[in-house]
């Protein structure tokens, strides 16, 4: 667990994102600007009306992505990025949604279509790890149910 190697790791990941082809960049990411609203009941301005910023930007405050990292672990698996200023909430985060599992595993049982598992990874302002999975209930019927973990660490 040398700092060289974990950083050689980290950009065998980077390296590993399946670049956007062209013509899938408007399915796969997305970016706008804030509008007039309200802020805790009080008016917001757009982002176009603020004192500082010219009539005619293009600067982004909203950012989306969905990204796939071609390796054997993450193989399928999309990433969700999003991010921006003016949100209901203040936050940077990373969300991951796994793939749903083979139907073989549930067949002659009650399950048919099970929510799919999830990670956040929460940067800014709360570090933090939640995790959302589908959970057997206990007991000898087959029978699921959706369980959350939050690991905050604030």
């Amino acid at each position: 667990m040398a700092a060289e190697a974990l950083r050689d790791e980290k950009v065998k990941v980077l390296k590993s994102i399946r670049p956007i082809a062209k013509e899938a960049v408007h399915a796969q990411a997305f970016r706008g600007q804030y509008s007039k609203g309200h802020i805790n009941n009080e008016k917001a301005i757009a982002y176009l009306d603020e004192s500082h910023v010219p009539s005619n930007s293009n600067t982004e405050t909203y950012a989306s992505m969905k990204l796939y990292i071609d390796n054997w672990r993450w193989r399928g698996v999309p990433f969700y990025l999003r991010t921006g200023k003016r949100l209901a909430v203040a936050q940077s985060s990373i969300s991951i949604c796994f793939r749903h599992p083979p139907l073989q595993f549930f067949r002659d049982t009650d399950v048919q279509c099970m929510a799919q598992n999830w990670i956040l990874l929460g940067i800014q302002p709360e570090e933090c790890i939640k995790i959302e999975m589908t959970v057997k209930e206990p007991g000898l019927e087959m029978n699921t149910r959706t369980t959350s973990l939050d690991a905050s660490f604030s």
